[in-house]
């Protein structure tokens, strides 16, 4: 008996290994709050149970005969799982999309446009101080530049100050104006009275509480401050500003050389 109860376990044991439907979430003791997965291995009778880190569920929706939408519930523990590495390769891949499903195309359009925004500030305000400072790179498209405004020098100067001022600098202070909204309502939920400073101290944010926010934030913006602590919450945008400064000696300093 306790021979096969030994074999039973070990099979319990590596049920879900070849699932092609797993996927991992970060859970916290708080979240998620409702469909909980939970580790469903039982060694010697006894289940594992375990619903905090790294948790590998099927989460499969289907319909049961009187219609009802079932959520498969089950799961497996990181101490648990023994997939293969191509299991985990697909596992990787899968996690993001059925992530894209839970949170729609939208979210899927703000995480790229944020992405984009962070990957052409850097070239675009390049081009703008380019041009508005005459380099020579530009100087054969706008011979005259400022001395002599044609049309042509008049609209790209026009769109470049547009840049510099929009982009340049409105990008950086719609960071810092979302950051300091979410802080606002992170100190306000969480520093309320009725907590008892359970989760804030003065105030301000525990770190346990703050990382317990990042891994179960799915923003837009959460790979913004994702690796900071609370504390340095407003750097990104910093970041953002400071990536102007190497620019300035390069696009705007007097040419050693000219074209002509």
């Amino acid at each position: 008996n306790r021979s096969s109860s030994s074999e039973a376990s070990t099979r319990q044991l590596h049920i879900g290994v070849r699932c092609s439907r797993l996927t991992f979430q970060i859970q916290t003791a708080i979240w998620p709050y409702f469909n909980r997965p939970t580790c469903c291995v039982s060694v010697a009778g006894i289940v594992c149970g375990s619903s905090v880190g790294k948790i590998y569920s099927c989460g499969f929706e289907h319909t049961n005969n009187e219609g009802e939408s079932i959520v498969c519930s089950y799961a497996l523990c990181e101490t648990h799982c023994r997939q293969t590495f191509w299991d985990l390769l697909f596992c990787s891949t899968l996690t993001p999309l059925r992530q894209l499903k839970k949170n729609g195309i939208i979210w899927l359009g703000c995480v790229a446009m944020v992405a984009a925004a962070g990957a052409a500030y850097t070239p675009f305000i390049k081009t703008a101080l380019m041009i508005v400072g005459c380099h020579p790179y530009y100087q054969c498209e706008f011979e005259n530049c400022w001395a002599y405004i044609d049309q042509k020098f008049a609209l790209a100067a026009f769109l470049s100050i547009a840049v510099l001022i929009l982009f340049g600098i409105g990008y950086p202070m719609a960071l810092f104006l979302i950051l300091r909204q979410r802080k606002s309502l992170l100190e306000t939920t969480l520093g309320l009275p009725e907590y008892s400073e359970r989760y804030a101290d003065n105030g301000h944010i525990r770190p346990e509480e703050w990382q317990r926010f990042v891994l179960t934030d799915v923003s837009a913006l959460s790979g913004q401050y994702r690796g900071l602590t609370y504390k340095w919450i407003y750097f990104p945008p910093i970041l953002v500003l400071l990536k102007i400064f190497p620019l300035l000696p390069a696009v705007l300093m007097e040419p050693r050389t000219y074209i002509g």
